[in-house]
């Protein structure tokens, strides 16, 4: 892939996410797409990255994305955002508190052929559910 082609990638997964339009990751995703960095029984290949998706927006129907660096080459897309949202569905076993959250996270995901086949990822989930109420951590 050259670097225009996963510059064009990154911005049509941008353009789903923000319409909630899940079913549609298989344009960025290639269907047996390896996720290296799983949620917690995260289902694998594609399927499980759609289904993570649909509830993470149950939990967190106004969530967002800002987009703070991305690199791009003929290889990899690579993104650091903060994310955030309201806790209004369950979410990790735990119902809505209607706590606000912003963290900060890092993908990364290798492309072949116009879809990405690999991912990597890393969330500051304990700061998540620190925000949300959810830990006693502090």
């Amino acid at each position: 892939m050259s670097k225009d082609q996963n510059v064009g990638a990154l911005g049509r997964a941008a353009e789903i996410m923000a319409a909630r339009e899940f079913e549609r990751l298989g344009e960025f995703f290639a269907q047996n797409v390896v996720d290296h960095d799983p949620a917690d029984g995260q289902a694998p290949g594609l399927d499980g990255i759609i289904r993570y998706w649909r509830d993470f927006a149950e939990a967190f129907p106004d969530f967002e994305f800002v987009p703070e660096v991305i690199v791009v080459d003929d290889d990899y897309v690579t993104l650091v955002f903060r994310g955030s949202g309201t806790h209004q569905g369950e979410f990790m076993g735990h119902p809505a508190t209607g706590k606000r959250f912003e963290v900060r996270s890092m993908q990364v995901s290798r492309a072949e052929n116009g879809l990405s086949v690999e991912r990597w990822g890393c969330t500051d989930v304990q700061g998540m559910l620190r925000q949300l109420g959810l830990t006693s951590d502090s």
